[in-house]
């Protein structure tokens, strides 16, 4: 880690079972993602190159900040809990940034799917709600916003 300015970001009432329904959407459509891309000659701008871009740059700018609470999130599901009472997270504030360009591609990539330039279906709406509010999170409270909790169903 470096010598960035760090907040404090807490995500409370953290859902895991529809985290882990998220995790495997979001898995799925890069590997077909990565499919495309390896079969075809596909514009470097394009939707699946770019979300695998931002994918990739996140998961390497960014682990380091979060392997303490992917293992608490992989131990919760595991355990058969339904939610983390609280996740917490010391992140760079310019990770407002990185979380708004995610939700920008995956929102593009979800259109993809649902123009059938896929196989793997759209995000369903109810996980689309769950991303939209994980990754809000980080958003409002690098702008000193309250945390929310989260407030969806737990499956």
């Amino acid at each position: 880690m470096s010598d960035e300015e760090l907040i404090t970001v807490h995500v409370l009432g953290f859902p895991l079972q529809v985290h882990a329904r998220a995790q495997q959407q979001s898995a799925e459509m890069r590997r077909e993602f990565q499919l495309i891309l390896g079969q075809e000659a596909v514009h470097p701008g394009s939707v699946p190159s770019r979300l695998l871009d931002v994918s990739n740059a996140l998961s390497g700018r960014y682990s380091g900040f979060t392997e303490g609470q992917e293992r608490q999130i992989e131990e919760g599901i595991a355990s058969g809990a339904e939610r983390l009472d609280e996740l917490v997270f010391r992140v760079p504030a310019h990770v407002s940034e990185a979380v708004e360009q995610l939700g920008a591609v995956l929102d593009e990539a979800d259109e993809w799917c649902r123009q059938g330039k896929m196989l793997v279906l759209a995000t369903p709406p109810d996980l689309v709600v769950y991303r939209n509010w994980y990754l809000q999170e980080f958003s409002r409270q690098a702008a000193g916003e309250a945390p929310r909790p989260w407030d969806g169903p737990l499956r």
